[in-house]
């Protein structure tokens, strides 16, 4: 399952936007990793220009949430924002599940 993050900058003032867009997306995965608990929940950050640690700490939420449910959460970003998640070192972290951006 693939949802794509519209939020062009993750700060501070975001996250409210985001959460909901992750929340949304963690409802919908509920019911398929169900059917399919090997597939991760694959979050499409390549249009983000932006992400500070609070986004960090979103996506970090959300990969527990996902974890709960039987699941995991797969990262697929590039640019600055894949440059914050390798510096932080949970690149690697969010790619256990074998998807990968360019």
């Amino acid at each position: 399952m693939l949802t794509v993050i519209k939020v062009q900058e993750i700060d501070r003032r975001s996250i409210p936007e985001l959460r909901l867009e992750l929340d949304a997306a963690l409802a919908v995965y509920r019911h398929s990793v169900r059917a399919d608990p090997g597939t991760p929940l694959a979050v499409d950050l390549r249009q983000v220009r932006f992400m500070d640690s609070t986004g960090i700490a979103e996506l970090l939420r959300a990969q527990a949430e996902a974890q709960d449910l039987g699941g995991s959460i797969s990262v697929l970003a590039e640019g600055p924002v894949r440059r914050v998640l390798e510096v932080a070192g949970l690149w690697e972290h969010f790619h256990r599940a074998g998807i990968h951006a360019a």
